[in-house]
């Protein structure tokens, strides 16, 4: 804003003014290991209109789609208005219990996940969980679409995915930034 003082108000491209971009992509690689690039991050209003967007240009409604149990109410919420069935996964220490990923009988579509400081427990879901979603997705085409609310320190699962099938939602810590989503 000191730099652009009015003119950031101004009209800007859909996915957001490029110099804000640009510092959303240089702060996500610097200080949560991402693989943000200009062209994949998109300004929005909130992490709730994120989820409404993943959810709605991604799937099919009736597809299914893996939840942390306890779950994020907002995710919930914008995966029932788009017609999505939410699947539960239990939760314990080390966050996601992944093994029921791999049990499950009929695959989802996706996994929603807040692995850094899940809501509303608080679990970090482990190294080793992480990579086994990750490969998980990787198995079954699937995606992951990964919440990061509250979390400024955490290396996050889009930047352990090489098959890009992750997109990372979330709002900065410092709330100088909205919410944005990065796209892979």
């Amino acid at each position: 804003m000191q730099e652009y003082g009015t003119l950031a108000l101004l009209h800007s491209p859909p996915q957001g003014m490029e110099p804000l971009r640009r510092a959303i992509s240089d702060y996500l690689n610097l200080e949560r290991g991402a693989h943000a690039t200009l062209e994949r991050v998109l300004v929005l209003t909130s992490s709730q209109q994120a989820l409404t967007l993943c959810a709605t240009a991604l799937f099919d409604a009736g597809e299914r789609i893996y939840i942390e149990d306890p779950f994020y109410y907002g995710a919930r919420k914008a995966f029932d208005a788009a017609g999505l069935a939410c699947v539960p996964v239990p939760l314990d220490a080390d966050g996601m219990r992944v093994e029921h990923l791999r049990d499950a009988m009929q695959p989802a579509k996706a996994v929603f996940l807040t692995p850094s400081h899940q809501f509303p427990t608080g679990a970090t879901l482990a190294l080793d969980r992480r990579l086994a979603v990750i490969e998980w997705v990787r198995q079954h085409q699937a995606w992951i679409i990964e919440g990061d609310y509250d979390n400024e320190s955490t290396v996050c699962v889009q930047g352990l995915d090489p098959h890009e099938r992750t997109i990372d939602i979330g709002t900065s810590p410092s709330r100088c930034f909205p919410a944005c989503a990065l796209a892979t």
